[in-house]
């Protein structure tokens, strides 16, 4: 704008310029005024509304820079507000920018927050499941005590039983020997009979509590491993949704 205010006020001060010069050549076959003989200023009298009048040509001047000044003006006021509306829309464009960003963290909390509540509900599940196994393993530690004490309880009869065939045979030797021979035998298959049945109780009490604290032994190995990773789990993702929202 400056620029062509700057052009246009000096293309004015030229024009001026030339009509203050005090002569006029004119070439003899082309003047445009009549009579070479004829002075410039009289030639110029002789054109309608040829006289030189400064003042008005100034006003002229003046009037014809108006525009320019306005249009220049304009410009400038057009291209203020380009800018303002490309600002505006920047703006604009960072705020939904914001928006659409804090709508995914938002969504990705939502989606680890649902993920926690599911872990932490498989957690409780885990506690309650093991709390159950614990019980079920005192109940079985308890059973096993008492047929323990019944063992004991058999062995000690073995061993009185042993003691009365032993007792026996002393009091065997001043009697009869095919009597006492007999009876002997009647006792010991006796007793053998019953330690056979008491060794084939124990198996299957052993053999029962084999079976029963294996299984029961890697199911609570194996859920207290699920809930160790769980809680590793649960401890890693939480920080991990800290560390994106922040």
């Amino acid at each position: 704008g400056a620029i062509l205010h700057s052009i246009h006020q000096q293309r004015r001060r030229s024009f001026i310029e030339e009509y203050k010069k005090p002569e006029r050549h004119f070439i003899k076959d082309e003047d445009p005024w009549g009579d070479p003989q004829e002075s410039p200023t009289k030639a110029l009298g002789k054109v309608p509304g040829a006289a030189l009048d400064l003042d008005a040509l100034m006003a002229d001047m003046e009037e014809q820079d108006e525009p320019m000044v306005g249009e220049v003006q304009g410009a400038e006021q057009k291209s203020y507000k380009l800018r303002l509306a490309r600002a505006f829309l920047k703006i604009q464009s960072a705020g939904k920018m914001l928006q659409a960003k804090d709508e995914k963290m938002v969504a990705t909390l939502s989606r680890e927050e649902m993920g926690i509540k599911k872990l932490r509900s498989r957690i409780s599940e885990l506690e309650e499941v093991i709390c159950q196994k614990d019980q079920d393993l005192a109940h079985l530690r308890s059973k096993h005590l008492l047929q323990e004490q019944g063992m004991g309880e058999m062995a000690l009869k073995l061993r009185l039983a042993m003691a009365e065939v032993d007792t026996l045979k002393e009091g065997m030797k001043n009697e009869d020997l095919d009597a006492g021979l007999k009876h002997m035998q009647q006792v010991s298959r006796y007793y053998e009979s019953k330690c056979r049945k008491l060794q084939a109780q124990m198996l299957v009490l052993g053999q029962k509590a084999s079976d029963t604290y294996g299984p029961l032994h890697f199911a609570v190995k194996s859920l207290k491993d699920e809930f160790r990773k769980s809680q590793v789990f649960v401890k890693f993702t939480f920080k991990a949704a800290i560390e994106d929202f922040v």
